[in-house]
């Protein structure tokens, strides 16, 4: 028996929100303009893997500069380099 309100599938989705902030963005970072992204469900397993790629050399899940491609209803990651902490 699936808990979707109809048929057999799940009630939730896989969905994954990012936070975005322009590369330009990145020396005033306080005061930088943030635009949300929804990915698609199709793209959830492409940003797993991404992350997953990018881990080591950036040590965190977060701190990235990124090129993000759409490619029909797919959208696919680029590392570009991890943002220091300074």
């Amino acid at each position: 028996m699936g808990l979707a309100d109809v048929g057999e599938g799940k009630a939730c989705r896989n969905v994954r929100r990012l936070a975005v902030i322009a590369e330009g963005d990145l020396e005033d970072i306080e005061n930088a303009e943030i635009a949300y992204l929804k990915l698609p469900v199709t793209s959830t397993k492409n940003f797993s893997a991404y992350l997953a790629k990018t881990l080591k050399p950036v040590g965190r899940p977060f701190g990235r500069v990124s090129t993000i491609m759409l490619d029909g209803k797919v959208v696919n990651f680029k590392f570009v380099d991890k943002i220091d902490d300074d």
